[in-house]
């Protein structure tokens, strides 16, 4: 439930999870902004997969991942 990159804890405000859609594999906002640094192509770093012509705030949030980590802090 971290960013595979920063391995910080993915949440709502700072370190949301960024979904790339070719693979499904997510990362925080910020380590997405970093790797895409002006760029619209992003090579997946887990599983090299390319994402093609999208921009940070094009990408999708993985509001799937950020309700399971809400329910398991609630118990």
């Amino acid at each position: 439930m971290e960013c595979k990159i920063c391995f910080e804890p993915f949440d709502s405000k700072y370190f949301i999870p960024k979904m790339l859609p070719k693979c499904g594999h997510s990362f925080c906002r910020i380590c997405l902004e970093r790797l895409m640094n002006k760029k619209s192509n992003v090579n997946c770093p887990v599983c090299r997969e390319m994402t093609i012509n999208y921009k940070d705030n094009t990408l999708p949030t993985n509001y799937s991942l950020l309700e399971i980590m809400d329910k398991s802090s609630s118990n």
